[in-house]
């Protein structure tokens, strides 16, 4: 666990960093009609696009608005039907109930699948972090729901960011002592901190100011109980049986948080537990995207938005 306990400091803030809202794109798309004949109590999805194209769910992350996918829905909306998804909660948008007890993720995913059942889809699943598990999740208990997905820098277990020995028990009491400091934080000190995570999250200015504009406008509850649930879900063993056909990309960028040891730039290590975490799907692609931090769309958009629409040809 000493080892653990190092490379928690030098990684753990990678995802500590998902904690805060990220910035709507710069370029917003007009939303459409609310779907109808649907009802979720966890989020909301709005139609874009083409009507009688083939279908893509866009998928946030944590603390992202729907619009965090706008310029990659610009691009597609012409040859593709578009549902945009929003947790509620996230990104100014109010979690209606009582959020004492709930877990999020399973019923995301569950009531995602109501969605794709009603209007009798066969979707692509597109999703971002938190989005590329919930799109991993699905595709894991619902496979004949979907035709393909991509996940954008997401790790099939989160907990790796710990270090390589990370477990869903050994880091179960950090995943807690997080989901308490999101929700008892004080203001001043997460002030402080939001400067150095936008310098974290995203290369771009743009998309570290998008980052410090939107770190008030997502509900401290839903987010702290949502990166539990992240941190304590674990896909490895299950990712075998995952026969959706699926695009991974993920972030390079060596200069990353210095080192996790005395060899390895954290940069490398990332592509290391990338690699090794999706090494046993069995119909897999990955794609690293150099130059580039966590927020993909805003530091490398054309690179990501080329691989994205080379895998849906």
């Amino acid at each position: 666990m000493r080892k653990l306990s190092r490379a928690i400091l030098k990684l753990g803030a990678y995802y500590l960093l998902l904690t805060f809202p990220v910035a709507a794109h710069t370029e917003n798309i007009s939303h459409q009609s609310q779907s109808a004949a649907f009802s979720s109590s966890h989020f909301t999805i709005t139609d874009e696009g083409t009507t009688q194209k083939p279908d893509i769910i866009f998928i946030p992350g944590l603390s992202e608005g729907r619009d965090i996918w706008a310029n990659e829905a610009l691009r597609l909306s012409s040859d593709y039907h578009l549902h945009m998804l929003q947790i509620n909660g996230f990104a100014g948008q109010k979690f209606p109930h009582n959020t004492s007890r709930f877990f999020l993720l399973p019923s995301v995913v569950k009531q995602l699948h109501n969605y794709i059942t009603t209007r009798h889809m066969h979707p692509v699943l597109i999703g971002h972090s938190l989005g590329g598990l919930i799109a991993l999740m699905l595709s894991q208990q619902y496979p004949q729901d979907v035709s393909k997905i991509i996940v954008v820098d997401t790790l099939p277990f989160y907990g790796n960011l710990y270090g390589p020995q990370a477990t869903v028990e050994n880091t179960k009491k950090i995943a807690l002592a997080t989901r308490d400091n999101i929700v008892h934080q004080n203001p001043e000190q997460a002030k402080q901190a939001q400067k150095q995570i936008a310098q974290m999250l995203a290369l771009s200015p743009a998309g570290q100011q998008y980052i410090l504009i939107n770190t008030q406008t997502s509900d401290p509850a839903i987010v702290a109980q949502a990166l539990y649930e992240d941190a304590q879900t674990d896909l490895r063993p299950q990712i075998l049986s995952n026969k959706v056909k699926t695009l991974v990309l993920y972030a390079y960028d060596p200069t990353l948080y210095g080192k996790t040891d005395q060899k390895t730039p954290a940069g490398d290590y990332m592509e290391t537990i990338f690699k090794a975490g999706y090494k046993n799907m069995p119909d897999v692609t990955l794609v690293r995207i150099d130059n580039s931090r966590h927020l993909i769309m805003f530091d490398q958009p054309e690179a990501m938005n080329k691989a994205i629409e080379d895998f849906l040809r």
